[in-house]
């Protein structure tokens, strides 16, 4: 697994960034996902290239990723309790 951060915005209301979580749930490859504020912190298989799931989907219609950063490690990720899914 692989975790990541992204700083998002939307492109209607700026402080609805958590409705993009369903969004992101959709996507192949998405484990987990939690909002903190305007940061999304995300759960990925090994085998999912983050850059390329988000410019193929259409979270880019209805939100701006400002920021995209790789956690060094899972255990980082999961220390901010990220919500699993089957």
């Amino acid at each position: 697994m692989k975790c990541v951060m992204l700083e998002i915005e939307s492109k209607g209301c700026s402080s609805c960034v958590a409705t993009i979580i369903p969004h992101l749930l959709r996507l192949k490859g998405v484990i987990g996902a939690k909002t903190l504020g305007k940061t999304i912190v995300v759960l990925l298989e090994d085998s999912i290239d983050v850059e390329s799931l988000l410019e193929n989907s259409h979270i880019k219609d209805y939100y701006r990723v400002r920021k995209l950063t790789l956690l060094s490690n899972v255990e980082e990720c999961l220390s901010r309790r990220i919500y699993k899914f089957p």
